[in-house]
C-alpha cells in the first residue's frame, strides 16, 4: 500500500488496525478514529493531509510516522 497525503485514512485503519492506538498516544486528536467509520460519512474519504491539518501536524511527518509504524508492524508479523 502506497502511503502519501492523498491516501484515505480509512484504507489505512482497515488496513491495520493496530494503528489507531499509536495515533491516538500520539495526538489525542486522533481519537475520533476509535469510533467506526459509515461509508457515506466525510470520515470515510479523509485523507492523511486532513487529518494532519485538523490534528496540527505536519503531514510530511504523519506520513513519516505511519510508513515506519507500518514498516514495524509488517516485521512483527514476518517472525
Amino acid at each position: 500500500m502506497t502511503i502519501n497525503k492523498y491516501t484515505p485514512i480509512y484504507k489505512i485503519t482497515t488496513a491495520y488496525p493496530q494503528l489507531i492506538p499509536l495515533l491516538v498516544k500520539r495526538n489525542s486528536r486522533f481519537n475520533c478514529l476509535n469510533n467506526p467509520i459509515p461509508p457515506c460519512s466525510p470520515g470515510y474519504v479523509a485523507t492523511v493531509g486532513n487529518i494532519a491539518f485538523v490534528a496540527g501536524e505536519k503531514e510530511e511527518e504523519l506520513v513519516a510516522f505511519l510508513k515506519e509504524e507500518i514498516k514495524r508492524i509488517e516485521i512483527q508479523y514476518r517472525y
